[in-house]
């Protein structure tokens, strides 16, 4: 990826749960899901956030230019946010992929985003 500067605005949900709106796309291949670190092997970005030390991520949904995390850690979100942000801007600062596409034969199942919209769906 060009040297371009990466703006990412973190906005919490809850105390478990976080956005980061990213100003360049991070997965253009629809809405990917990960609940666990084994699921995120072969995403670079997504390895990096279930590694992040004493957060406790439990889950990663990337979309478009949006990252949202889930964290079991009592840490705040202005800890941990800086971690995310950096693992982003790594990921995004070489030529391979962010996240890996979605393996073939893989189960489709639809859940509620963390957003609680009633219209976002989430495919797996």
């Amino acid at each position: 990826m060009d040297r371009v500067e990466i703006r990412i605005t973190a906005e919490p949900i809850d105390t478990a749960r976080c956005k980061f709106l990213v100003s360049a796309p991070v997965h253009a291949g629809g809405v990917r899901r990960f609940s666990g670190a084994e699921e995120a092997k072969g995403s670079p970005l997504v390895e990096a956030i279930f590694a992040i030390p004493g957060a406790e991520v439990t889950e990663v949904i990337v979309s478009g230019n949006l990252v949202t995390v889930v964290k079991r850690s009592p840490a705040p979100w202005q800890v941990i946010g800086k971690s995310v942000g950096a693992a982003i801007r790594a990921a995004l600062a070489t030529d391979q992929p962010a996240i890996a596409s979605k393996p073939a034969g893989a189960a489709w199942t639809t859940t509620r985003c963390t957003t609680g919209s009633p219209s976002c769906s989430i495919a797996r």
